[in-house]
């Protein structure tokens, strides 16, 4: 099941988080005028998309896997998992140790392996990089989980989501100095989040039905999901450390009444546009290069002493970024991934010849 109108939001998420690291410590027009002072305000939050690309993962992986009968084949996941990122974060990470000092073999080691979220001191190399060892992480489990899930009644499932939510709740609570996430490793404490995305897409498989039905009441969900999320950041200016919960669980309604939403009504169309989902596509190279794409870029102008303004130094940038991560997908991510569905494609040929 492809769920296009979700695919541009994952490039949407990943400029956004582009701009928190680049735009707000150097201001760039048109955030320094006074007009645009609410647009600021959901940069400076710009890493919460992180958490939307784990509920995001989640969901859609689990649409994925339990939209057909046929059981999980972890050997199979787990190989187009790894075509599907490693060969990009290589890229980005031979980048990160080119143009970077004063790194020890034991942070080249982490950082190879994705093992950089659970020693937090290695993710200067690439800072973007902890994340994908959350996700690393989240898809060794992926397998075990889903099937658990999956078995569930509907009255369990909605309890789990209930629960999933509130233990969300409890870990951001700081208990008289105790705060739990300064002692879980990342990739431990994302897990909820991914776990999240996981209840939601059997959620939304199973009253798919349903919510086409009724597609009013999604859109006015969809509407309502929006709204939460300006009144979080603008009036109650949640961030990552305070409020996450609760945004992650706006996240996930934003998403399943998207993905609810007939796929001839304008939003759903206009979304499902070849050029919107190419650039949703591309988001993972995006999100990965942003840091190592900026050394580079830093470094020629360094190096040709060249002297340019905040704004034209961040949005040539952003185009070199945008650039350079289609011509990544286009060559690198794509065919690599039509290669491993090809070679799943001849061995089930010659399985079928030789029985």
């Amino acid at each position: 099941m492809v769920i296009n109108q979700l695919t541009f939001t994952r490039f949407v998420a990943a400029i956004s988080i582009v701009f928190f690291h680049f735009a707000i410590s150097n201001p760039i027009w048109p955030l320094y005028l006074p007009s645009f002072r609410y647009l600021v305000e959901f940069i400076q939050v710009g890493n919460l998309s992180v958490l939307y690309f784990f509920v995001l993962s989640g969901f859609i992986l689990t649409i994925s896997a339990t939209s057909s009968e046929e059981k999980i084949n972890k050997r199979e996941f787990y190989r187009k998992r790894f075509a599907r990122i490693y060969p990009i974060y290589f890229i980005s990470f031979i980048l990160s140790v080119i143009f970077s000092t004063n790194y020890s073999a034991w942070d080249y080691f982490l950082n190879t392996t994705l093992l950089n979220g659970w020693v937090w001191n290695s993710n200067n190399l690439n800072p973007a990089a902890w994340s994908l060892s959350a996700e690393v992480f989240f898809y060794i489990v992926f397998p075990f989980i889903v099937p658990i899930i999956c078995t569930l009644t509907n009255r369990a499932l909605i309890t789990a989501l209930f629960v999933n939510s509130i233990a969300l709740y409890f870990l951001q609570v700081n208990y008289n100095g105790f705060y739990l996430p300064k002692y879980l490793p990342t990739p431990i404490e994302t897990v909820l989040n991914f776990s999240l995305g996981i209840i939601g897409g059997n959620i939304f498989i199973r009253f798919q039905s349903l919510f086409s039905r009724h597609a009013r009441i999604m859109a006015v969900l969809f509407v309502t999901s929006i709204i939460l999320f300006c009144v979080s950041i603008l009036y109650y200016h949640y961030t990552w450390f305070d409020g996450f919960w609760l945004l992650s669980i706006v996240f996930l309604l934003f998403i399943i009444s998207l993905s609810a939403l007939p796929k001839n009504w304008f939003l759903p169309r206009l979304l499902s546009k070849p050029m919107l989902v190419k650039l949703g596509d591309i988001s993972f190279s995006i999100f990965i290069l942003q840091f190592p794409i900026m050394h580079m870029y830093d470094a020629f102008l360094a190096r040709g002493r060249f002297i340019i303004g905040n704004t034209v130094h961040f949005y040539t940038y952003l185009l070199i970024l945008i650039i350079t991560s289609f011509m990544t997908y286009t060559f690198i991510e794509n065919p690599l991934r039509r290669k491993i569905n090809n070679y799943r494609k001849k061995k089930k040929k010659y399985t079928l010849e030789a029985a």
